[in-house]
Order: structure tokens, then sequence, then C-alpha cells
């Protein structure tokens, strides 16, 4: 169905749905109804009541659901409310309506920017399945993560939201890693965006460098921007299954892994992906679970809901729909609120669970403490979890390279370690630095 009849239906149809529904409460009352009160209820009521119905039955996107539910409301008021049965008085509606939307088109074209750019695979889609799918460029890395993360750990078992797999292929996966033959040792790294390089060309990050520096070490990036040590345990299991490896760097970044840990996971239910007992921590859904969005919740809906259906079909014509579907797009990071003393507990259990695999292949493994920008060049002590990190790390036995130290004085030096705009990652001198170091730090790690 082309992208004007699908339009046409969605302005049509729920109109005419509510008219029919206001004229027979009309013809069951004897009279229209008056009152503001009888106008607000006609509205928020159908709009209120199809949010609802798609939160749990995510058929369409939230503002989809929510604008159809607007204007079966006005059919309702149309053919039910005293307000509206002179056609003067509808005809007044729809022409400042019109005008309204083409006031804003001819000011977002005179006076502001050019669009910013909104891509859809396959023109836009009004099922939220497919506009999920079609639309992986503008998801959050917090969600497009988990995604990926799910893909590799359940492997096949495991149909994802978006075609993040194909989307994100800087990512390096169990299936698509190269080994090298010729390298003598080969180190897995895994981490967040901090290890992962973000905005960093492949080869300017500290695994490259490290290279350049050990050209009989293949240093694996593993890292996924977006992800936690919860993570990090899953995705090590599904690479030691897969690939050869002497040595795994796990890197917690002190600003939000804690913060991350036990957030929702897709292939689980949207639960968090691990379980915790006395004897550590382990994937607490054996096989992936069927996809259900119906069971994200609001929350998540609201932030991946794409725009309305109609802003998205204007596109490429209007720019004010470019601006509003920009401004629809939020970006999200959801975690999982718990104490301090069970994120730390929880640490501790997966650096253990860890542990105990690798020693069961004979991998060696260590925990790097990344420190964040804010402690080293401000002080402050918000984000402060490093201490935390290192101690978690000794309780469970692992050996930990804690870097805080070299970065504070390079940062006393005046060295420029991050990006502009008070960004928190490292930028390439960054990864430099923390190249050399580790270069030092990894000899002893056999």
């Amino acid at each position: 169905m082309s992208p004007l009849i699908t339009s046409l239906a969605l302005l049509v149809v729920p109109i005419a749905g509510g008219a029919l529904v206001g004229a027979a409460l009309c013809r069951r009352r004897g009279q229209r109804f008056r009152g503001v009160v009888a106008a607000f209820a006609f509205i928020l009521i159908p709009f209120a009541g199809a949010v609802a119905l798609v939160v749990r039955f995510p058929i369409v996107g939230l503002w989809d659901a929510g604008l159809e539910g607007l204007l079966f409301g006005f059919g309702l008021c149309w053919s039910a409310h005293r307000m509206l049965a002179d056609g003067r008085n509808v005809m007044l509606v729809a022409s400042a309506s019109v005008i309204a939307m083409l006031l804003i088109e001819s000011y977002a074209r005179l006076f502001l920017p050019p669009p910013p750019g909104f891509p859809m695979r396959d023109g836009p889609h009004l099922l939220l399945a497919e506009a999920l799918r079609g639309d992986v460029t503008h998801q959050p890395w917090d969600t497009l993560s988990k995604d990926l993360v799910c893909s590799i750990v359940y492997s096949g078992h495991y149909h994802g939201i978006f075609d993040s797999k194909n989307a994100l292929r800087d990512i390096v996966t169990p299936e698509t890693f190269a080994p090298r033959p010729q390298a003598q040792r080969r180190i897995l790294h895994l981490g967040d965006s901090m290890a992962f390089g973000f905005g960093l060309a492949r080869n300017e990050t500290f695994t490259a460098v490290l290279e350049s520096l050990e050209p009989g070490v293949q240093h694996i990036n593993a890292a996924i921007p977006g992800t936690a040590p919860d993570a990090y345990l899953a995705l090590l299991q599904a690479w030691i299954e897969k690939q050869k490896i002497d040595l795994v760097v796990m890197h917690v970044y002190e600003g939000n892994d804690l913060d991350g840990l036990d957030s929702a996971y897709p292939c689980c239910d949207w639960q968090p992906l691990l379980a915790y007992s006395d004897e550590g921590a382990a994937l607490r859904c054996r096989q992936a679970t069927a996809l259900a969005l119906g069971h994200a919740g609001f929350t998540w809906l609201r932030y991946h809901t794409p725009p309305p259906y109609w802003v998205r079909a204007l596109i490429g014509t209007s720019s004010a729909a470019s601006y509003i579907g920009a401004a629809m797009t939020l970006e999200p990071y959801f975690l999982f609120d718990q104490p301090l003393a069970a994120r730390l507990d929880h640490l501790e259990k997966i650096l253990r669970s860890a542990r105990t695999t690798l020693a069961a292949r004979n991998i060696a493994f260590a925990v790097e403490a990344l420190p964040a920008r804010s402690w080293l060049e401000e002080g402050a002590t918000w984000q402060r979890y490093g201490p935390n990190i290192v101690e978690a790390a000794h309780r469970a036995g692992v050996p930990v390279l804690d870097p805080s130290d070299f970065f504070r004085d390079a940062v006393a030096q005046k060295q420029s370690l991050f990006f502009e705009n008070r960004d928190i990652h490292f930028n390439a001198e960054g990864h430099r630095l923390l190249a050399t170091w580790l270069h030092n730090q990894l000899a002893t790690e056999k």
C-alpha cells in the first residue's frame, strides 16, 4: 500500500469511526452532548485508550496510536457534541489546522538551516516491528547493544528487534572475527564504548596501537558500546566457545558500568540477562525467549516509537516534517535502579564466574578499572567507583589493572585525552596512552 493511501486511511478511518460512535451515542441519548467536560472526555478517553492498548499490544507506535485516538475523538465531537453541530465551526477547526501547518512549513523553509536527515529503509512502515527494523540509525546505542548481545549470546536462536548485525559492522563478533594465523597470542578485550573507541577510526583504538607495539599478539576489540559487565560475562562465554583465546581483559568503566548492570534484555523476556547465586552469575534464560514487545513497557516504547507515520511519509518533501521527526527521536539510557552494594555484589559474582570459566580452559584473566573524565580532570567523586571496582576484583581473586594514577599524571601535564564538548570518551591520544600503559602491564599477564 502506498504512503499516500495509508496516510489518507489513517486520517479518514478514525474520524469516520468516531463519528459513527458519536452518532450512536446521540441517538441513544436523544440529543447532543454539551460542555467542556464532555468535549475533553471525547478527546482524552480515546487517546488514553489507544495508548494503553498499544502498550500491551504494540502493533503500531505510541505516536501513531495517540494520534489515531485524537482523530477518533474529533470524530466523536463532530457528530455528538454541540460545539461542532454548526458546520461553520467544523470548517473553522479544519482551516485553522491547515493554516497552522502551512505556517510551520514556511517558517522551517525560510528561517531554519537545511533540515536534518532521517533515513528509512524502503520508505515508512506503519507496523512498529517493521518500522524499528527499517530505522536502525536512529535507535539509541543502549538498545542496539542489547539486541546485538542477544544475537551473539543466543546465536541463531534469537530473532532481534533490529537488523543490528548488519547495521553495526564495526563491531567484532565471534562469527565475524578473522584469526591471524601467525599470531602467537590472542588477547580478547571486553568493554563498552570507552574500550570500543567511540568516535575513532578502527586503526586509532588502543587495541590497534597495541598490535603495532606487539606484532606477535592479536588484540581483539570485542567491546560493544552501551553494555555493562553482565553482558561482558555472557559475551566472554560466547567468544571462548568459538575462538581460541589466551588472555581476556575486561575493561570496567567507573563512569556508568555499575549503573548499567542488570537492565532488561529482550531475549530474556525483558528481565536482567544474568541470575545471581552464592556460586556466582549465570545466564538467567538458558534459551532465548520469544520477542514480546508487549512486555517491554511504556518507558521503552516511548523512547523507541518512531515519529507518526504522516511525519515519516512527508520527510524528504516537508522541511517541518524532518525537524519534527528529529525532535521526536529521544536518546535514553535505561538503568536498573538498585543500591550500590547490590551492584558491587553482582560485579564480584560476575568476575568470580568469569575467572572460574576461564581457568577451566587455562585462559588468563584480568580486569582493568577505567577512570572517568569527571574525576581525572575535576576530581569529581560522584562517578568515582574505581576503588570499588578494584576491591570487587580483589575479592573475586582476579588480577586488577588500574591506570588511574597514570592518566591523572597525564591530565596534570595538560595532555588532551578526551574529545571536546565534555565528551566522556578518550580521543586518539587517550587511546595511544592507554595502549602504551597496557603494553607494559599485559606483558606480565600470562
